[in-house]
């Protein structure tokens, strides 16, 4: 039998892979049934580190929502960490989370934060197109500072 029908080593996919001779392949199939293979990127592509952050210098007195831009329609956004804090004074309660389509998925709350004390989350949220994260302060004071800081990375979608 010819060498290259048997790979020289067999590695341990995420993903359904072929071998052509040369490379392992990612292989799927599209909803009109055409194969599509990919190298070892598996279905998903790197794409690059994601960064935001939201200010708010001038908070309006009571309640007050941050939000990050929403996340691109060719991406994943992997969310690992969330960081909120008001900067001036401590306010009632302070949430952070993700509004998907669905609502909103607080991940992290916490009662009275002391001025200039965040409030952290570290994890993994995936957000599909249109999803962004999000803080909620409750009983600001008129004009805190208020931020929003959001870390990650995305993926492309194929």
């Amino acid at each position: 039998m010819p060498q290259d029908l048997f790979p020289p080593f067999s590695p341990y996919p995420r993903s359904l892979l072929g071998w052509d001779g040369v490379d392992f392949r990612v292989i799927r199939v599209d909803d009109q049934g055409t194969v599509h293979a990919r190298g070892e990127d598996q279905l998903f592509s790197y794409r690059l580190n994601y960064s935001s952050l939201v200010e708010v210098p001038n908070a309006v007195l009571g309640d007050n929502n941050l939000n990050c831009p929403p996340c691109d329609p060719d991406r994943v956004l992997v969310v690992t960490t969330i960081v909120a804090w008001n900067a001036d004074n401590a306010c009632t309660y302070l949430m952070t989370g993700i509004s998907t389509g669905a609502g909103s998925r607080w991940v992290r709350r916490a009662v009275a934060p002391v001025a200039d004390s965040s409030v952290e989350w570290s994890g993994h949220l995936y957000l599909d197109e249109g999803d962004f994260v999000r803080a909620y302060f409750r009983g600001c004071v008129l004009n805190d500072s208020l931020s929003l800081m959001v870390t990650g990375y995305t993926f492309t979608r194929d």
